[in-house]
């Protein structure tokens, strides 16, 4: 492996993998937040496991993260973020200025750690992350790599997207609609990687005993009206469905999921729609015939896609964001209304073998597109390709306290 490696590039350049003659590129990345709450952290811990790097990991407090890193033999230091911590999406201009100090403030603990570890260039995953790779960027002159998980949905988000661009010396993100406009030459279209699971795929579907699943966070963006309605539809079309949810609520949104909770009460949809709370590991898909991505506000690129076609799992999700490049034709299904989504299902279940074959091509198209080796080696080149770019201020060795 190394030089001789090669693969395509977002732009269809024929790119090298990384050079094994050299040193490892040494990467501190940067965590807004202290535990796994959804996929974007998921990737993360991917990234912590890249064979081709030496990497560390700062994080806001001690958590999840930091012990998953820690079995990954990865350094974790913390960075304790105050004022910074109280900035949600969609990021308002008072939230912003109050953590303005902070964000300094994090940047010159990030700067230590990054120092401690002779770290060669910095990644930054989130909003406040990005925040501060940008000032240490421009005061101290570190390589700085954003990685977008996010679609800027406002014109101010947009106008921050653009604007931490302008100081990243790459911009990676994880489907073309979370970059607003024209990519650039410092641009790169990266989509998660997904590794294979042990299981074997379940049979299909009984039309008597439909099991239908959703996986993730409970959010508002990610559709859970309409998933009631999708399901609701289909009961009322006939069909013997059911439904788990397997997922936790979003801190940040902590009305949201008792309202939906209210709402399967209020619609006496409790008998066949029950919660099964966080699920890991190959538990996450068991026993789920359909996968729901029903995010009507556009999602930039839903883990739980790949890794149900991996798990054997045939998904159906809404048209919008990065929803449909997970779902090619003939890997799944896309639906909007309620009536899409029962014809989606009826196809399904009317048709002899149509599950086997669809469900074998999502597999087919994961293992390519979503070959975590590949794209860890990709991400390596990236990071390497800038390692020997002249810096203001070039992170030396040595061995200062955390």
């Amino acid at each position: 492996m190394g030089a001789s490696l090669t693969n395509i590039d977002s732009f269809g350049a024929l790119q090298k993998g990384p050079d094994i003659s050299l040193p490892k590129t040494r990467v501190l990345f940067v965590s807004p937040v202290s535990e796994a709450k959804g996929g974007a952290e998921r990737a993360l811990l991917e990234l912590l496991s890249n064979p081709w790097l030496d990497c560390a990991l700062a994080v806001p407090e001690y958590g999840e993260l930091g012990i998953a890193a820690e079995r990954r033999n990865v350094a974790c230091a913390c960075y304790h973020p105050t004022a910074l911590s109280s900035v949600h999406r969609p990021p308002r201009l008072s939230q912003m200025a109050a953590a303005v100090v902070d964000t300094f403030r994090c940047a010159l603990r990030i700067r230590r750690i990054a120092r401690a570890h002779s770290c060669d260039l910095i990644h930054t995953n989130g909003l406040k992350a990005h925040a501060i790779g940008v000032l240490l960027r421009i005061l101290f002159g570190f390589q700085v790599v954003v990685h977008l998980h996010d679609i800027p949905y406002s014109k101010l988000e947009r106008m921050i997207w653009r604007g931490i661009s302008l100081f990243a010396n790459r911009v990676i993100v994880v489907s073309s609609p979370c970059w607003p406009g024209t990519m650039t030459k410092k641009v790169f279209v990266l989509p998660n990687g997904v590794r294979a699971v042990s299981s074997l795929p379940a049979p299909a579907p009984k039309p008597n005993n439909v099991r239908l699943g959703f996986v993730g966070r409970y959010h508002p963006h990610k559709g859970l009206d309409l998933l009631l309605d999708w399901v609701g539809a289909a009961r009322d079309a006939g069909l013997d469905v059911g439904l788990v949810t397997r997922g936790r609520p979003d801190p940040d949104h902590p009305l949201y999921w008792p309202r939906i909770c209210d709402r399967i009460k209020a619609e006496g949809r409790e008998p066949y729609v029950i919660d099964q709370g966080w699920q890991n590991g190959e538990r996450t898909y068991q026993d789920i015939d359909f996968l729901l991505v029903p995010s009507d506000i556009p999602d930039p690129a839903p883990l739980v896609i790949p890794e149900a076609m991996m798990a054997g799992v045939v998904v159906i999700g809404f048209p919008a964001g990065g929803i449909p490049s997970l779902i090619p034709p003939g890997t799944g299904s896309l639906a909007r209304s309620p009536l899409e989504f029962v014809a989606a299902l009826r196809t399904y279940l009317q048709t002899p073998g149509l599950y086997e074959e669809v469900r074998a091509a999502a597999y087919r198209h994961v293992k390519v597109a979503h070959d975590p080796d590949v794209l860890a080696q990709r991400f390596a080149s990236i990071c390497s390709a800038l390692r020997s770019t002249k810096t203001k201020e070039r992170p030396a060795s040595g061995s200062a306290p955390l």
